[in-house]
């Protein structure tokens, strides 16, 4: 009966999992950056000086989808502990959440001039030899964190169900 009652999206939830996804990303991101720097500032074994530029950018790109995925496990996570029903849900709403900012400021970037159109300014697209690929690469992401927040969710959501069955049991 609770659950028929507050089963729906819980906007308040997923705002701040939205928020824990955007600081995790910030500090895996910023971690990141500073293992990398200290890697090539270091050159360790020669790893960097063997290797060429693409080799550096798909270690990036690799490095920059996982800590996505993270960022958005946990976001996911957040939204659904912090709401009692819905996990999976919840997740979707921070997605939906971040999407539509995410959206918004880049709409906002292109309108507003070159300046501060940081899509522009990255190239993405124009630089890759087949634009199909970046593309299909920014669906694939899209998809997969869409997946790591509706799975967060209903990892969330799980603490809630240990509580009631303990609860049950008494």
């Amino acid at each position: 009966m609770r659950r028929t009652e507050r089963g729906g999206i819980d906007w308040g939830s997923a705002f701040f999992g939205w928020i824990v996804a955007l600081a995790v990303a910030v500090s895996l991101t910023a971690l990141a950056i500073v293992l990398g720097d200290a890697l090539v500032a270091g050159d360790v074994g020669g790893i960097v000086g063997g290797g060429s530029w693409d080799d550096a950018r798909a270690a990036a790109v690799a490095v920059l989808c996982a800590i996505a995925l993270i960022s958005y496990l946990t976001g996911g996570y957040v939204a659904g502990r912090m709401s009692r029903f819905g996990g999976p849900k919840q997740g979707l709403a921070m997605w939906t959440f971040a999407l539509l900012v995410g959206g918004g400021l880049a709409l906002a970037g292109a309108l507003t001039g070159s300046d501060i159109d940081v899509v522009g300014r990255l190239d993405l697209l124009q630089a890759s030899a087949n634009a199909g690929t970046g593309v299909a690469a920014f669906a694939a992401l899209l998809v997969a964190t869409l997946l790591a927040a509706v799975t967060g969710g209903a990892l969330g959501e799980r603490y809630h169900r240990a509580i009631d069955r303990a609860a049950g049991a008494k």
